[in-house]
């Protein structure tokens, strides 16, 4: 048996209490230095990754080909972070990973850790640097090249972020953690990309969905008298809680094949209650995006009916004043698009 490489980064991992486990006191902060971590992972010179058993000695080996490895959270970290499960990332040759440990009997079973996320792709031209919990992002580096007065271009750093919002509560909902995942989603609400992280969270959703095997399909549809719910209802259940809800499905909608849309739109919402909603709520630019999606799913004849209720509030004095130049262009050419002949003789 030859010995292990030796170790270049280490991270000690309290024991993941639940809810209400933990009580503050007058003692409050010895008590907590009293506990004694559970787990350490270790990160070897040779780019292996390992858990290590605090209690009886016996490592894992994870994966390996790692560079870096961050813990998103413990019991130590400061109150506001966002992330309160811990979870690990890693990056190598793969790119980045998230890994989730279990709460089973058996903690170094191989299944429970090989909950990766294939989502987490990081841009291959940025070198990540480190994790920001408060925010739920991952900051890295990347060049660009500058063409500045001098003779020759060159190469200057640039900070680029991705966040791991979408990885998380994706993986609450999993496992049906809807309160934490709704808890985490409103503390998220006034961070930077936000919107974007709801449409990414979605989208990742439904194209698993829809990708697949058509056997587990026909098995999950005759489960009808099951009262779970599936992961893209139980997302847009979730999604349901902030005003970008309705953008984030159109705009995820707008990214797939249509023959998916009726998929979509069973967890979603009947598409013309969506756009309904947004005219009443004079969200113009959205409601003209779900004109397309009803031609696919209602009919022409619904869609030509909402497009020139629309066409009637962007175009006709009084009202039209009340819209800047580029919503209406926007409106018209999505209108005209759809429709052709039929708004040109109108």
């Amino acid at each position: 048996m030859s010995p292990k490489s030796p170790p270049v980064s280490m991270r000690f991992i309290p024991e993941q209490n639940d809810k209400g486990a933990l009580t503050e006191d007058t003692h409050g902060f010895s008590d907590l230095l009293s506990q004694q971590p559970s787990r350490c992972l270790i990160l070897r010179t040779n780019g292996e990754l390992s858990v290590l058993d605090m209690d009886d000695g016996h490592e894992h080996t994870l994966t390996n080909s790692i560079e870096l490895f961050w813990v998103t959270c413990s019991q130590f970290e400061e109150k506001g972070s966002l992330i309160k499960e811990v979870s690990w990332l890693d990056y190598g040759h793969r790119g980045m990973q998230v890994w989730y440990p279990s709460h089973g009997a058996d903690r170094f079973k191989q299944e429970d850790f090989l909950q990766l996320d294939p989502e987490l792709e990081f841009d291959r031209e940025v070198y990540p640097l480190g994790l920001l919990p408060n925010v739920g992002v991952v900051v890295g580096v990347s060049q660009r090249m500058s063409f500045s007065t001098a003779e020759f271009p060159c190469f200057e750093p640039s900070p680029q972020a991705q966040t791991i919002l979408h990885c998380l509560l994706r993986h609450l909902l999993q496992r049906d953690k809807i309160e934490e995942a709704l808890l985490l989603a409103n503390l998220s609400a006034e961070k930077p990309h936000f919107s974007h992280c709801l449409e990414w969270l979605l989208f990742t959703v439904f194209d698993a969905d829809i990708s697949r095997p058509s056997a587990s399909k026909n098995q999950a549809s005759q489960k009808v008298d099951s009262p779970k719910k599936s992961l893209l209802e139980k997302t847009c259940d979730l999604l349901r809680n902030f005003p970008e809800y309705m953008d984030v499905v159109v705009s995820v909608a707008r990214k797939t094949d249509g023959r998916h849309w009726a998929d979509l739109f069973s967890a979603a919402g009947r598409s013309t209650e969506m756009f309904e909603e947004c005219f009443q709520q004079r969200w113009y630019r959205t409601a003209a995006c779900y004109i397309l999606v009803i031609a696919k799913l209602e009919g022409p004849a619904v869609s030509q009916y909402c497009a020139l209720r629309l066409l009637q509030v962007i175009l006709l004095p009084p009202l039209c004043g009340g819209f800047s130049l580029d919503i209406r262009l926007h409106l018209m050419s999505l209108c005209m698009s759809l429709q052709g002949s039929w708004f040109a003789s109108y």
